[in-house]
């Protein structure tokens, strides 16, 4: 009896243990040059409308709560024929998002003992795999190629569905005293990484759900 009553908390225990933490990726995050940022101070959906940062990068914002998320990037592109006509493109789209176990996860980071970053229960750091599937035809850019365009910038509506995979690192950068978030295309062909720190707690996004109106005429990619 007393053997049995071991083994079935030893086994209690592992699978415990076992057990998948999603990491507390909840907020807004943005890359190194902090000047893009999701919600309205990017893109204003009443007046149909891309703001231009003052320089490149990337935001992402994750509501746990009802697993959506939000994406603002303003990408520049060179042109190796002429160094005189980078592209550019502003990119926002939105949706749902699904965080799974990632197939070799590693143990929980070190704690850190600043209060106001104090580590809590829910800052599970480590490895995750995140999926983003977008709202279908309700994303936004705008492209800019000056030596092509003459100045007049394309507005489009994403037709297409957006689907992607991303592994992740969630873990406490010491250096710059704050959470960081490295997203990175493990399963892809494109090797994209993109490296944020946490913004905010409090979430910077626009409405949920599907902005685009109906009876509205889009120009559609």
């Amino acid at each position: 009896m007393i053997r049995l009553t071991i083994t079935l908390l030893t086994l209690l225990s592992i699978t415990s243990s076992s057990k998948f933490h999603p990491p507390n990726i909840h907020g807004t995050w943005q890359t190194q040059s902090q000047s893009v940022i999701t919600g309205p101070k990017f893109f204003q959906p009443d007046k149909e409308y891309l703001i231009e940062p003052t320089q490149p990068g990337l935001s992402y914002s994750f509501d746990l709560e009802s697993m959506t998320y939000e994406t603002a990037q303003y990408l520049v592109t060179a042109n190796p024929q002429n160094h005189s006509c980078p592209s550019a493109e502003l990119i926002w789209h939105h949706g749902k998002i699904k965080i799974k176990p990632h197939r070799d996860q590693k143990g929980k980071g070190k704690k850190n003992n600043k209060k106001k970053n104090k580590k809590s229960k829910a800052d599970n750091d480590g490895q995750f795999t995140i999926l983003l599937e977008s709202i279908p035809h309700d994303s936004r850019q705008l492209l800019s190629d000056p030596c092509v365009d003459e100045g007049t910038s394309t507005y489009q509506r994403y037709k297409c569905d957006y689907k992607q995979t991303w592994s992740g690192v969630y873990q406490y950068d010491k250096y710059v005293d704050n959470w960081s978030l490295i997203l990175y295309d493990e399963f892809g062909e494109s090797g994209r990484k993109v490296w944020m720190w946490l913004k905010s707690r409090d979430v910077e996004m626009l409405p949920r759900g599907r902005i685009t109106k109906k009876k509205k005429v889009y120009v559609d990619v």
